[in-house]
């Protein structure tokens, strides 16, 4: 039977094989990444996830999404945007 991981579980080997990153060349802003998107996610809903009881499968592959969206585009996102 197929268990999914948790957002709480996600470490960045799973993360790297989600991206199908086989290299260790960015080790580190990939685990940037899922710490900041963790935060994203909590911060955005107003609630830590220890605050669940049972924490929602989509919060993992909402993660999973934002950090394929900033490593594919490296760019900072605004909602708003700027004028000169």
């Amino acid at each position: 039977m197929f268990n999914p991981i948790k957002i709480t579980d996600l470490d960045l080997n799973e993360v790297k094989n989600y991206l199908r990153v086989d290299h260790e060349d960015d080790d580190l802003l990939i685990n940037t990444m899922l710490i900041a998107s963790k935060s994203y996610i909590q911060s955005y809903l107003n609630k830590k996830f220890s605050d669940y009881v049972e924490i929602p499968d989509e919060f993992t592959i909402a993660c999973l999404s934002l950090i394929s969206h900033w490593y594919e585009r490296r760019e900072i996102q605004s909602e708003k945007s700027a004028s000169a």
